[in-house]
């Protein structure tokens, strides 16, 4: 074994089935970005995701911040609320980068405000810290921002402008958590109002912003304008809009099947909606409606889904109801009805490759019902999905033309060993089945769902490869890339106008605020 074999074995490791694989691309932003779906079980072990983070930091520092703004972004990205903050509180304690970051990057209009609240008493509770000047001044930049959106809400409430969601996410004395009511008595002090004032101001404010959990609270269900309801709220309260509030509530739901009526879905991941779906034991027109109007993505075609229905995909999320292949599911799904060329199509495989066709169903609950036909739940063999896809190509003599452009896998890439011998990484291997056959691989997109392990299956691709991670359906952007490299695909979501604001920030500038 020469010098160059003993470092390809340092980068290399296996699935949990034995299938060689690679530990890292060498980039360490595309790692940590492959690896977002098991943030949330890493949530407990906090330094393990800075760990991730940080080497991406150092890495490319201006590309690791944009990447940070995109973790969060509710609308326009991978929606990721815990790890966000989590990495937002590792940077300011270990960096100075901190306060351009939370002076300037205006880290609410990716999240929610309380991203902020959050922030600010994770450094006021660490006495530690909270005595240093530097984490003072982070802490004092956090109240003004506050106290200046508070005061600008209440101008604009004055003269009949809309209002921020700030109020609604500020604390409460009234109510029953004993954190939430000694948070509030701190903001108070700290943006010195009299708890009457404070209280006047979130009234008048949230009264303005139209919270349906005020309404409820305050037994005044007749009140609620159900178009208006946030995507989860109606989601969390659906049964108690019908109990308390039958006759305006069904009505409501017959206009949704009938087109007469709109309902809010894009603060949802699809696997949320199928998750409770599959707990139906009918059509709900209230889940179909979300579903429909989840984000379309746009130029999605010629790829062909892959979606895997193994024994491990069974396994639970963090601190949740749903699983990996419910998540699968939801994405294959999604993927299938918005493809222009395989439209309702995909292979799903296990111990077998098979076809799904799900064109006679005629709704989400019909084609959920049609998929748990194909819950084999056994091994994980991705290489018979390819000996199909060769077969037919060989059988029919088909072009390279002929053959699906794009392949998309959405798996927890738990993949299994083609033999016990492999000096090869699972991919190589398929790759020289496809020259023998006469034939270029496609460009392939791995979609991560697994939140325990984060082995990589391929580092590059001739024809293109693409390594996504997490449950946003914002993540299609990076799927239609026409990139064929992971790193230049991820660049060009980051190069979105929503994250130039780290731009104004040199690379040079940067490095000295993580070096002092």
């Amino acid at each position: 074994m020469d010098f160059f074999d003993r470092m390809k074995n340092n980068i290399m490791t296996k699935t949990t089935n034995g299938a060689l694989c690679y530990s890292t691309t060498g980039n360490y932003l595309v790692d940590i970005n492959f690896g977002v779906s098991k943030f949330r079980n890493m949530l407990n072990n906090k330094e393990s995701l800075w760990e991730m983070f940080y080497p991406a930091l150092m890495q490319n520092p201006r590309y690791a911040l944009k990447w940070l703004l995109y973790l969060r972004d509710i609308r326009y990205g991978i929606g990721e609320r815990d790890a966000f903050r989590d990495l937002l509180y590792h940077l300011i304690v270990n960096t100075k980068v901190d306060s351009y970051f939370i002076k300037t990057c205006n880290i609410q209009e990716y999240g929610r405000y309380d991203d902020l609240i959050d922030i600010y008493f994770r450094l006021y509770d660490n006495k530690k810290l909270s005595k240093t000047k530097r984490i003072n001044n982070i802490k004092n930049i956090i109240i003004n921002i506050i106290k200046e959106q508070l005061n600008l809400d209440l101008n604009n409430s004055k003269n009949n402008l809309s209002v921020s969601l700030l109020a609604k996410w500020m604390p409460t004395e009234s109510t029953s958590s004993l954190k939430n009511r000694r948070r509030a008595k701190i903001l108070m002090n700290k943006l010195k109002y009299s708890p009457k004032k404070y209280r006047k101001i979130l009234t008048l404010l949230r009264k303005k912003i139209d919270i349906v959990e005020a309404k409820m609270s305050s037994n005044n269900w007749n009140k609620i304008i159900y178009d208006n309801v946030p995507s989860k709220a109606n989601f969390l309260y659906s049964k108690a809009f019908i109990n308390h509030d039958e006759e305006r509530r069904l009505k409501y739901i017959d206009n949704l099947s009938k087109n007469k009526a709109k309902i809010n879905s894009k603060a949802l991941f699809l696997h949320e909606i199928v998750n409770r779906y599959k707990k139906e034991h009918e059509r709900n027109e209230v889940l179909e409606s979300m579903w429909k109007n989840m984000l379309k993505p746009d130029n999605f075609s010629d790829t062909l889904v892959v979606r895997d229905g193994s024994g491990s995909m069974c396994q639970h999320l963090p601190n949740s109801t749903s699983t990996i292949l419910d998540v699968a599911d939801a994405i294959t799904i999604y993927c299938s009805e918005n493809n222009k060329t395989f439209k309702d199509k995909f292979i799903t495989f296990s111990q077998r490759a098979e076809i799904v066709d799900l064109t006679s169903c005629a709704n989400l609950y019909e084609k959920l019902k049609k998929l748990d036909e194909y819950d084999d739940c056994s091994n994980t063999d991705i290489a018979n999905v390819f000996n199909l896809i060769l077969k037919t190509a060989v059988k029919e003599k088909l072009s390279k033309e002929d053959l699906p452009k794009n392949i998309l896998i959405i798996s927890d890439m738990q993949f299994d060993a083609v033999n016990n011998y492999d000096i090869d990484s699972l991919f190589e291997i398929i790759n020289k089945k496809y020259k023998k056959a006469g034939y270029e691989m496609p460009k392939l997109i791995f979609w991560n769902v697994s939140y325990y392990d984060n082995t990589i299956p391929m580092k590059n691709n001739k024809n293109g490869l693409i390594l996504l991670s997490g449950y946003s359906t914002s993540l299609m952007r990076m799927v239609c890339s026409t990139e064929l490299d992971p790193f230049k695909a991820l660049k060009e979501i980051l190069n979105n106008e929503r994250y130039s604001i780290i731009n104004t920030i040199t690379n040079k500038k940067i490095k000295e605020y993580l070096q002092s």
